[in-house]
């Protein structure tokens, strides 16, 4: 119920047909891979990067790029080890994009101390080129 001014009042309990009304449109509704417009559980984080789950149906996720950069190698990477991305402030079609997972657009470091002196470099340098030989692929 609602006073004058079309606010509801409080403590008022919605109408039992109001309910079964709410239920049946809620009836049917999609769940994950039945929904059309399931992605898979591939979704951006707030800095920008792909996740996916890390086994169908889990809950637990991974970044895409870690596991483009697994596949490549061939091996699992280790926890120490760090993918850059060449670039991250650039359109989504651009090489230098955080979600573009492409094997060439990723770089492997041995850790974060080797990624961030790398990162500080391209910084006083002002590019985005790959400077360290080690880290090639």
């Amino acid at each position: 119920m609602r006073d004058q001014f079309g606010r509801f009042i409080e403590g008022h309990r919605t109408p039992g047909t109001i309910r079964q009304k709410i239920s049946k449109t809620l009836t049917g509704r999609y769940f994950q891979e039945e929904s059309p417009t399931w992605k898979g559980g591939r979704w951006k984080d707030e800095r920008g990067y792909i996740r996916i789950p890390n086994n169908p149906g889990s809950d637990d996720y991974i970044y895409e790029h870690r596991l483009v950069m697994e596949k490549k190698l061939g091996r699992k990477l280790r926890s120490e080890e760090e993918v850059h991305h060449r670039g991250t402030r650039y359109p989504i079609d651009d090489i230098r994009n955080k979600s573009d997972n492409r094997i060439e657009n990723l770089q492997l470091f041995n850790d974060k101390s080797s990624h961030v002196s790398f990162e500080k470099l391209n910084k006083k340098r002002g590019t985005d080129e790959m400077l360290c030989t080690t880290a090639r692929l």
